[in-house]
């Protein structure tokens, strides 16, 4: 008896009666789930900083908006996607002159999704919604490194209004994905490192069972002669610390030309922590210090902040950022004026280009105004 029988008998029985609904009456589900992200992102954000500590800027940033997008993709283009496609005769061969070829696309029945947690919605939920569009059933097992995120999941899933009979969740072991491997699945959705993927892909390929594997990389940056060398730090940093390097895009290493290496560590050195990025798993911890020691030992030095940043004072209580409509009205009234006498000169003073606006106004504004307050113009 294969592992998860159960769950694959209620998933293959949904799956059934799914596969009939046209795409575009699937895809109102998708559009409420793309609505619940934007009504539960204080929930979401909540969770999943309690799981793995990620701030909300960055939930927003690389969670919320890129899981939205590819959701509101999903509505645009699915129906034409998965369409029945005629090929044109110019794509046929000779051999088959005078045949009419039409591509019709047909779910692959059960899909098993091996989650993964440094992006627990983003990576999750993407995956399962284009799964669930193509008419599949899926069977997920979540990471265990978020509990927390994984049931928000499911729970966004199920009140977006999918049959809950469509997405079954196993237990967030690491004792299942070895088990949903041996699972009569037809398709298998894996995300996570290459060592895992490989012998994933070894049984599978034994299985004759397709999959689709997204496995970590060692991405590199590579800084020329040309370059923008504080550009180029600022964004070797991005990539170096976005969610504290645990991003399968990540900068891993970073080559620049001999000639700007002094320039660069010196724009790079203002922007290192004194205090080190935290990791979710101690493995990631011990590789890191093990990484760090061999480069020393091989005659790396270590590069430092020549001039660490002061810690903020502290505060009993929390302010929220000043709207930037009420800024810029703070700004209008902090600003010197003069009532005695006006200009009728055009604030554009006939150039027409902004940076000649002591306001910094848009070409349209900058159109519509005809008067100014002598204490405006520029030298005045």
């Amino acid at each position: 008896m294969s592992p998860f029988a159960t769950e694959l008998t209620a998933a293959r029985a949904a799956q059934e009666s799914w596969a009939r609904v046209p795409v575009r009456d699937r895809l109102r589900y998708v559009r409420a789930l793309r609505a619940l992200l934007a009504e539960r992102a204080d929930e979401i954000c909540t969770t999943i900083q309690a799981d793995i500590a990620r701030s909300a800027v960055e939930v927003i940033g690389t969670e919320l908006l890129p899981t939205a997008a590819a959701l509101k993709f999903l509505e645009k283009r699915a129906a034409r996607l998965l369409g029945a496609t005629r090929i044109s005769w110019w794509d046929q061969p000779t051999w088959l002159m005078g045949c009419r070829d039409t591509v019709h696309r047909r779910p692959w029945g059960v899909v098993g999704v091996i989650g993964t947690w440094n992006y627990p919605i983003y990576l999750n939920v993407v995956q399962l919604a284009q799964a669930l569009v193509a008419g599949n059933a899926v069977l997920w097992k979540p990471s265990e490194n978020v509990p927390r995120a994984s049931e928000l999941t499911r729970a966004l899933f199920r009140d977006a209004g999918f049959p809950v009979a469509l997405l079954q969740v196993l237990p967030a072991t690491r004792e299942a994905g070895p088990q949903l491997a041996e699972t009569d699945v037809d398709h298998v959705v894996f995300t996570g490192s290459d060592g895992v993927g490989r012998k994933l892909a070894a049984r599978l390929g034994e299985r004759l069972i397709p999959s689709t594997l997204e496995l970590s990389g060692c991405d590199a940056m590579f800084v020329l002669s040309d370059a923008n060398v504080e550009l180029a730090a600022r964004a070797a940093w991005f990539g170096l610390t976005l969610n504290r390097g645990q991003t399968c895009i990540a900068v891993r290493r970073v080559f620049v030309q001999r000639e700007r290496m002094e320039a660069f560590a010196e724009a790079l050195a203002p922007l290192v922590r004194a205090e080190p990025l935290g990791l979710v798993l101690e493995s990631q911890r011990a590789q890191a210090e093990r990484l760090i020691a061999d480069a020393t030992k091989r005659g790396a030095t270590t590069l430092q902040n020549p001039t660490p940043r002061p810690s903020a004072p502290p505060s009993s209580s929390t302010s929220r950022p000043m709207p930037r409509s009420a800024a810029r009205r703070a700004s209008r009234r902090s600003r010197p004026s003069s009532r005695s006498k006006r200009s009728t000169t055009r604030c554009h003073w006939r150039t027409g280009r902004r940076s000649d606006c002591p306001r910094r106004c848009s070409p349209r504004t900058l159109r519509r105004h005809r008067s100014w307050r002598r204490g405006f113009r520029p030298g005045a």
